[in-house]
C-alpha cells in the first residue's frame, strides 16, 4: 500500500524538526559528524516510498551520538571522582604523617624538660628541619648540653632560616653558646639582637650582664642588671649577680643589700638555702667586709628556721 505523498512531507518536517531542536541542543561541531554519516544512508532513498525511513536512520544516528556522548560523559565523571579520592588519600597521608611528626616534636619538648637529653635528640631523629624551626632549635639546646657548640651553633643558623621563628630566643640561645665558649664579645652581640626584638627578654638581660663583665665591662654590667632587677623583681639570679658585682667594686653596702634580696627572691625555703650556700662558696663576695657578710647569711639562715606562724 502506497501513503499519500501530502503524509510523507509532513511527517519529513516533523522529524526534521524534532532534528533541528536535538541539533541544536547538542554541541554542533560534534553532532555534524553523525549527521554527515547519515545522510550518505539516506542518499539510498532514491524514492518517496524510503524518505521515512532516511530521516528515522538520520534520528537514529542523531540518539545514537547523545547515547555515546552521555557515556564519555559519565566515563569523564568517573575519571573526575577517582582522582578526587586519590587527592583525598595523600591528604590524608599527609595529615597523618604531620600528627606523627607533631608528636614526636611535643616527646622533644617533654624529654628536653626532664632533662632527659638522649631521648629527646633521638625522637627528633627523622623529623625534618623545614617542618617547623623548633626542629633544629631543640636540636641546637640538645648539642648546646652535650658541649658540641659547633652542631649547635648550626642548628640555630638553620632555624633562623625558617618561617615564623622566634627570633629573640634564637639569638639568646647563640649568646649562651658563645658564653659557655667564652667568646664574651660575639655572646654579647647575640644578647643585643634578642632584646632588640624583645627588650623584656630577663634572661638576655642577665647573661648580656655576665658576658659584660667576663669582658671587662664591670660597671656597664651594674647598669644594666639595676635595670634588669627594676624591670623584673621576682628572678633571683640577676639581684644575685647584681651582688656580685658591687662585691667585686667593693661596696659592701649595696651587696649585702641586693643578695639579701636574691634570697628572699627565691620562691621556697631548699632554693634560699641553695642560694646561702652558694653564696658562701662564692669568691665573687670576698672583696666585701667578711663580718657583715657571714653575719646576713646567718641572719637568713635562722629566719629559715623559724616555725610558720
Amino acid at each position: 500500500m502506497r501513503i499519500n505523498k501530502g503524509i510523507y512531507f509532513l511527517l519529513v518536517l516533523l522529524l526534521l524538526g524534532l532534528l533541528v531542536s536535538t541539533v541544536y541542543a547538542a554541541e554542533e561541531s560534534d553532532v555534524k559528524e553523525w549527521v554527515e554519516a547519515a545522510m550518505k544512508a539516506t542518499n539510498l532513498a532514491l524514492s518517496v516510498d524510503r524518505m521515512l525511513i532516511a530521516v528515522i536512520s538520520i534520528m537514529l544516528a542523531v540518539l545514537g551520538f547523545l547515547g555515546f556522548k552521555e557515556y564519555f560523559n559519565s566515563r569523564g565523571t568517573t575519571a573526575r571522582i577517582t582522582e578526587e579520592f586519590e587527592k583525598l588519600k595523600k591528604e590524608r597521608v599527609e595529615l597523618i604523617n604531620q600528627a606523627d611528626i607533631n608528636y614526636k616534636i611535643i616527646s622533644a619538648k617533654v624529654f628536653y624538660a626532664q632533662k632527659q637529653y638522649d631521648e629527646a635528640f633521638h625522637s627528633l631523629a627523622d623529623v625534618p628541619d623545614k617542618f617547623s624551626y623548633e626542629v633544629p632549635l631543640y636540636r641546637g639546646l640538645i648539642h648546646y648540653f652535650f658541649g658540641d657548640y659547633t652542631d649547635a651553633h648550626d642548628s640555630y643558623d638553620k632555624a633562623l632560616q625558617l618561617p615564623n621563628c622566634d627570633k629573640a630566643r634564637i639569638y639568646y640561645n647563640k649568646g649562651n653558646v658563645f658564653l659557655k665558649q667564652t667568646i664574651y664579645d660575639e655572646a654579647i652581640l647575640e644578647y643585643d639582637k634578642a632584646l632588640k626584638i624583645n627588650s623584656g627578654h630577663i634572661r638576655a638581660h642577665n647573661n648580656m650582664a655576665i658576658a659584660l663583665r667576663h669582658a671587662g665591662y664591670i660597671k656597664k654590667a651594674i647598669t644594666l642588671l639595676k635595670k634588669t632587677v627594676n624591670k623584673d623583681k621576682t628572678y633571683a639570679r640577676s639581684s644575685y649577680n647584681l651582688a656580685c658585682y658591687f662585691a667585686l667594686t667593693k661596696d659592701t653596702k649595696q651587696a649585702l643589700h641586693h643578695l639579701g634580696v636574691a634570697i628572699d627572691t627565691e620562691k621556697d625555703a631548699h632554693a634560699k638555702k641553695h642560694r646561702i650556700d652558694m653564696a658562701r662558696k662564692d669568691p665573687d663576695f670576698s672583696p666585701i667586709d667578711s663580718k657583715a657578710f657571714s653575719s646576713l647569711l646567718n641572719q637568713k639562715e635562722k629566719e629559715l628556721k623559724k616555725p610558720l606562724t
